[in-house]
């Protein structure tokens, strides 16, 4: 899911107050509104204090828009009764899930180490975020894609959003969540002005072995596609300094999943 908001000081004039309507209910019970759907949901956000959402986003349902629509859930942003503003992942009812209560647990256990945004509140239909005003990695660099070495004149910028991802990563691995996803990272690592975040725990696991930086550091780095090469590019990593990190991955892996391998990744960064 794209998590990418660029949030407008004017949103208090795109504020729609939670009621049942057609459009409204399109929305929260997306891909078609449902007048039972529509009437449950609304009644588990007003429970907890949810009463207006925000009509912002890069994705249009009827007149109104979204943050994004993925394959099992859809964005939307919304406003509390304390102003404060939140993220709802909505499940929509053509998902072949059944229910959210999977992610918001591991979401929970992610959150509290810091990895992920903080879940508020959830049920079947509903997760409750932390509203992180950012922007996937995909998204910097593909938007950059004419200028994307002028856009990193520091490399440090670069260097400092692929450690703390890596370290987040390592604390999912010891602490026994399997992201899952990671060998695709651009989408699932948020990069904003509070810090990096490991999002979507859709397809997470605590019953799988876990192998979030093998799977991390090889979506960034060791895969052969623009995004990598691109990387590489900025960071000055050779096919040798990339065979090292292979065999760092490998004694990380084999090794019982030791600190000092992930110290060994970061250093090769520069």
């Amino acid at each position: 899911m794209d998590y990418r908001v660029c949030f407008k000081e004017t949103y208090m004039d795109d504020l729609i107050n939670i009621e049942v309507n057609e459009q409204l209910c399109n929305i929260l019970c997306y891909p078609k509104a449902d007048s039972e759907c529509c009437r449950r949901r609304i009644s588990f956000l007003e429970k907890h204090g949810i009463n207006r959402i925000v009509n912002y986003g890069s994705k249009i349902v009827g007149k109104l828009r979204v943050i994004d629509i993925g394959y099992s859930s859809i964005i939307v942003l919304a406003l509390t009764d304390k102003d404060e503003i939140v993220a709802l992942k909505l499940l929509r009812r053509d998902s072949r899930r059944n229910s959210l209560r999977h992610e918001c647990n591991i979401t929970l256990m992610a959150s509290k180490l810091g990895v992920s945004p903080r879940i508020y509140t959830c049920n079947d239909e509903i997760l409750v975020l932390e509203f992180i005003d950012g922007a996937p990695l995909a998204y910097i660099m593909t938007s950059t894609t004419n200028s994307f070495n002028d856009y990193f004149i520091y490399t440090n910028v670069l260097k400092t959003w692929l450690r703390a991802a890596i370290y987040k990563a390592y604390l999912l691995d010891i602490h026994g969540i399997d992201h899952g996803e990671l060998s695709r990272p651009y989408k699932h690592i948020l990069i904003s002005p509070r810090g990096v975040f490991i999002v979507d725990y859709e397809s997470a696991s605590t019953k799988r072995k876990t192998a979030n930086v093998t799977s991390i550091v090889s979506g960034l780095l060791i895969r052969k596609n623009k995004l990598t090469l691109a990387i590489r590019s900025i960071l000055g990593l050779d096919d040798e300094a990339i065979n090292e990190l292979t065999l760092i991955l490998k004694e990380y892996k084999n090794k019982g999943k030791e600190y000092k391998y992930v110290q060994k990744i970061l250093q090769k960064l520069g």
